[in-house]
């Protein structure tokens, strides 16, 4: 007995009818946004420069402040200076005189992902150093509260 091979039926009702095969390049998006307009949620580390080229100026961390134990997530820095050689160092602290349970998989990088390893209020701090800036070393923290899973 021969058995016939099924093609199910592929709907392209995504595609903007104004949008061919022809037009797709490396630069554009389907609705035709500039890839580098496009924010997917993994943007390139690190702040953008604005600021004065010889200051880190103010610093502030982004993330959650709410997590549960056994969970991870990324925290960024961003600051107002306009210096490009600015360097990253993460660390936690508790606000009691337990030690913190927790970690960073790569504690120079921005954004730093946090391992969420103990229960507790910890405070997330990031010391930002820059050869070139005359406000250096800045440090910024950020508290998160880590709950039982």
């Amino acid at each position: 007995m021969a058995f016939e091979t099924r093609v199910p039926c592929v709907m392209q009702t995504a595609r903007r009818p104004d949008y061919s095969l022809e037009q797709q390049d490396a630069t554009s998006t389907p609705t035709g946004v500039p890839l580098g307009e496009v924010d997917d949620g993994c943007t390139a580390a690190g702040p953008t420069p604005g600021g004065p080229a010889d200051e880190i100026g103010t610093a502030t961390i982004s993330g959650i402040t709410d997590c549960k134990v056994g969970h991870s997530s990324m925290f960024r820095v961003s600051f107002t200076g306009g210096v490009t050689d600015a360097t990253y160092k993460w660390t936690f602290s508790t606000n009691s005189s337990s030690p913190a349970a927790s970690d960073f998989t790569d504690d120079t990088t921005n954004p730093a992902e946090a391992n969420f390893k103990g229960t507790g209020d910890l405070v997330i701090q990031c010391v930002i150093t820059s050869a070139t800036a005359t406000d250096s070393p800045v440090t910024v923290t950020k508290n998160v509260t880590v709950t039982a899973a």
